[in-house]
């Protein structure tokens, strides 16, 4: 144990010497390869708007529709600034990873800290893909296929279960990401379409469903749920190095140019469908918003429908980010104290890990049907740590000018809100529980037979 560690101190010690830096600058400059901006912000943007999305009208319903905007918008601010300096940190210390960036701040509690939110992320992820997956296409299957309300065969547990076994399991059981390289131009499509169909639903039914009381209010107390929403909605941290490694001629410079631009479309993406969801349904807007549409809605039913394949394309990947982690880590540190693995390429353990992986999140979804309480729960326990308190310790402890510093006073402050926000965030879950454990799955809507009638009326 003590020759480990002094391997792991001698390892520090080589990334953050000058010679190191020199080095890694070196490279950077003559790289000439690589994504344009344009390209570069494509794909960065596709980073952050995921799953995340749906959930926003309800974030905004938590927080009041000022108070909610005013949150959009400024933990936009926040998580452009978090991934700047994220990449300071990465060049003050000379290394290329956000495990290389906790390894210098910290030395091996960091980089343990950061490989448990890594792997708590992904995995709440996955619930949350069966959760959206067990809520919506249940609700197609119903609709089309004529089921009986109870029948067994439209039971979301047994959806999941089979959209587990039929996609999720065979995909995760690849090799790595390359052959999903295509999701990305996917989804976008995907999200670009349900977002159009949200607008065109605010006109067409929107009328139909009548206002709460406090549609219109300002601000609401559910501050701390709606930040850990919005959180997990703009995580991108564990992409960060990717996307900066793919980018031509990578400098501080133009990752700020690319990371403005893109946290700025994605802001207001997450915008549009916080205010045009939020609009149509007011305050009895769910925390999965496709599950406010009415079953017979067939606009509707092909969005869910698109936004549930990108889903079980997008699983697989959040699978592997936690898979690979535990085959670094865990397996190859059996491996070398008592030889029972032979490697993190060993077929047998990698089968093993991606099986459990998968049936444990399928199972974990059995438990609720309230996809809010899932984002909730990722944004305070990962998303949070991982966007906003980890990238400002590390760029507090590795930049070199005093700490009393204008130039770390930002840093300081993103690093206490996002303390504040996780204790809060975990406080209010238990405090909110009972509300927030209650859904309405499945269960078609008070207004969706006036809209119904008046559709077939005018047709």
């Amino acid at each position: 144990m003590e020759a480990s560690d002094s391997t792991f101190d001698e390892e520090r010690k080589r990334i953050l010497s000058p010679e190191n830096q020199f080095e890694n600058a070196e490279e950077e400059e003559t790289k000439k390869d690589g994504s344009s901006l344009p390209a570069a912000s494509f794909n960065y943007v596709n980073s952050i708007v995921g799953s995340g999305i749906i959930g926003m009208a309800y974030a905004l319903n938590q927080a009041g529709i000022l108070m909610g905007l005013i949150l959009i918008l400024g933990l936009g601010v926040v998580t452009d600034y978090s991934l700047i300096i994220l990449i300071k940190a990465s060049r003050i210390s000379g290394t290329q990873s956000y495990q290389g960036v906790m390894n210098a701040a910290f030395g091996k509690v960091g980089y343990t800290v950061l490989s448990i939110l890594q792997f708590v992320y992904p995995f709440i992820a996955m619930v949350s893909y069966n959760v959206i997956v067990g809520d919506t296409i249940t609700k197609v299957i119903i609709y089309y296929v004529g089921l009986e309300s109870g029948s067994i065969f439209g039971r979301r547990e047994l959806i999941i279960s089979l959209t587990t076994l039929l996609f999720s399991l065979p995909l995760s059981l690849c090799d790595g990401m390359a052959k999903f390289a295509r999701v990305s131009l996917l989804s976008l499509i995907v999200t670009g379409f349900v977002l159009f169909s949200i607008i065109f639903r605010l006109f067409t039914l929107g009328p139909f469903v009548p206002q709460s009381s406090d549609a219109w209010v300002l601000a609401k107390p559910g501050i701390t749920q709606a930040v850990a929403i919005a959180s997990f909605a703009y995580m991108c941290h564990h992409s960060t190095f990717l996307l900066y490694g793919s980018l031509k001629q990578p400098t501080e410079s133009r990752w700020a140019r690319l990371t403005h631009a893109s946290v700025f479309t994605s802001a207001l993406i997450e915008i549009f469908f916080a205010l045009f969801g939020y609009a149509t349904f007011t305050g009895f807007v769910q925390g999965d918003l496709l599950e406010n549409y009415c079953r017979g809605d067939h606009l509707m039913n092909a969005a869910r429908i698109m936004f549930c394949l990108t889903i079980l394309l997008t699983a697989p990947i959040e699978c592997f980010v936690a898979r690979d982690l535990i085959m670094s880590t865990l397996l190859e540190r059996k491996t070398n104290e008592d030889g029972s693995f032979t490697g993190t390429n060993n077929f047998l353990p990698k089968i093993i890990v991606t099986f459990s992986l998968v049936i444990a999140t399928c199972l974990i979804s059995f438990s609720t049907d309230c996809l809010s309480i899932v984002l909730e729960f990722n944004g305070v326990f990962a998303a949070i740590p991982l966007a906003y308190i980890l990238p400002a310790i590390c760029y507090l402890r590795l930049e070199p000018s005093p700490w009393k510093s204008w130039r770390k006073l930002p840093a300081l402050l993103m690093a206490f809100f996002g303390i504040i926000m996780s204790l809060s965030g975990l406080v209010m879950i238990f405090v909110n529980w009972g509300v927030n454990s209650t859904c309405s799955h499945g269960v078609e809507m008070n207004y969706c037979p006036i809209w119904v009638n008046s559709t077939r009326s005018n047709s």
